[in-house]
């Protein structure tokens, strides 16, 4: 009986060693290839046996350590075949600068990834992001995140469904619903898709983004910036420029333009438009080879148009082909407190002046010079918003004809200058639905007024 007694005691040993085996050592099961995950730290330690896998339950301020990779939490449970570990309670990951932290996740030390899908914060070299879900590959130094994500630093935020984050390259790419701002530029442009790279710095959002900038008249008023294309891009590390490409349009109050190509110069504070651009102001169309225009606080003060300049002007809308044309080289519009105030062409300027008689027309004025200035006035209630012609300026080699109505009547277009045009669609941009409901939430919030769909409310 005795030696029975001694035989099964010494089998229930048998049976305790392994997990004592493995209570006392980093994982025995791992690859020879693998790095070992090192517990450095736990206020108690259970082991068992579960489904025939050997596993290690850790309580209290838990530290794990694989390589350069810290694990942190209050619970951990470390499955040794499978070489998985879920943390519980307050987890946080860090691997050189940095760091994930979660309610709860699991780690693989075979493929070095932690995963999690109870919302998480990921902080590295000055960047925060938050997401309902997501990974970080040490390996690879990649993360994958998911649902309501949205990376900020110190100057701008991005927000979209999903975004990947290439640690070693320092880029990101951002897809669906993106949303990047800058609240103290008062700018957002919103996409479907948002590659960003640190150096060279280089950002692009693709398919038909909208750029929004919340600009304040001097009345008081808020005027929206809008400018859509099927791309933007803004380069440049110390000197940064802001391109949009392709079937560009952009509106500001009562103002549009229409271009290929847009170039936004922040230092200089210039805008560039290439490919056919076209001009909107009021009922005032104008065209050429080049538009530049000069910018004030944000605001026009200056338009430069260049090579094979013309501006068309809408005078009389029961008459509308009878318009108003001055051509030249190079014409300038210059404003003042965001209202036209002249326009000037140089170099072979020409113009025709349409004239009224009681709303009845009366002829056309020709006039030829190297310089012709027309200026506005707006000086009357009535006038305030649209300027009237106060007077007209011709300097050098000036001639002048007047053709009578009887012989301008049946033969108007007769009368217009050989690079005439009228374009009947002018740009129209609003401010997208989902930015639109983002921007009224906060400044519901903030005990702000709503912005409308146009851009317009009270700052």
């Amino acid at each position: 009986m005795m030696r029975r007694t001694r035989s099964r005691n010494f089998s229930d040993r048998l049976k305790v060693l392994p997990v004592l085996l493995m209570l006392c050592s980093t994982i025995e099961t791992q690859a020879k290839d693998e790095e070992p995950v090192i517990l450095e730290h736990a206020d108690s330690l259970v082991g068992r046996v579960v489904n025939g896998e050997s596993v290690r339950e850790l309580i209290g301020n838990v530290v794990l350590r694989q390589g350069t990779t810290i694990l942190r939490c209050q619970r951990a449970v470390q499955y040794f075949q499978t070489d998985r570990i879920d943390l519980e309670g307050n987890v946080i990951v860090t691997n050189d600068t940095l760091t994930l932290i979660s309610p709860s996740a699991n780690y693989d030390s075979r493929t070095k990834i932690a995963t999690t899908i109870a919302g998480l914060t990921f902080i590295d070299a000055g960047r925060q992001l938050t997401a309902s879900r997501g990974s970080y590959n040490a390996d690879s130094e990649t993360a994958q995140f998911d649902g309501n994500v949205a990376l900020s630093d110190s100057t701008s935020r991005v927000e979209s469904d999903q975004l990947t984050y290439y640690r070693k390259e320092k880029r990101f790419v951002a897809h669906g619903n993106v949303i990047v701002s800058n609240a103290a530029d008062r700018v957002w442009v919103v996409g479907e898709e948002l590659i960003h790279r640190e150096s060279p710095y280089f950002s692009r959002m693709n398919y038909q983004p909208i750029l929004m900038r919340i600009d304040t008249t001097e009345k008081g008023r808020i005027d929206t910036l809008f400018v859509q294309s099927k791309m933007m891009e803004v380069v440049g590390d110390s000197v940064r420029k802001y391109i949009a490409r392709d079937s560009v349009q952009i509106t500001r109050g009562i103002l549009a333009a229409r271009c290929v190509l847009a170039q936004f110069d922040p230092d200089a504070d210039t805008m560039s438009l290439t490919g056919n651009p076209v001009l909107w102001y009021e009922r005032t169309q104008a065209r050429g080879n080049l538009v530049k225009v000069l910018l004030h606080n944000h605001h026009p003060s200056d338009v430069l148009i260049l090579g094979d300049a013309i501006a068309v002007s809408e005078t009389d809308t029961t008459h509308p082909e009878r318009r108003d044309q001055l051509g030249g080289a190079r014409i300038e519009l210059k404003f003042l407190h965001d209202s036209l105030r002249s326009v000037t062409a140089f170099g072979n300027a020409m113009s025709f002046s349409f004239l009224f008689d009681e709303g009845k027309p009366n002829g056309v004025n020709q006039t030829t010079a190297d310089r012709i200035t027309l200026e506005l006035g707006y000086g009357t209630k009535e006038n305030q918003r649209e300027g009237v012609l106060k007077r007209v300026i011709a300097v050098g080699g000036v001639q002048g004809n007047y053709y009578p109505e009887n012989m301008v009547r049946d033969n108007v277009q007769e009368y217009r200058l050989p690079n005439y045009f009228w374009e009947t669609k002018r740009p129209e941009l609003h401010t997208p639905p989902l930015l639109l409901a983002r921007l009224n939430r906060h400044t519901s919030s903030q005990g702000t007024s709503v912005i409308s769909r146009d851009g317009r409310g009270s700052p």
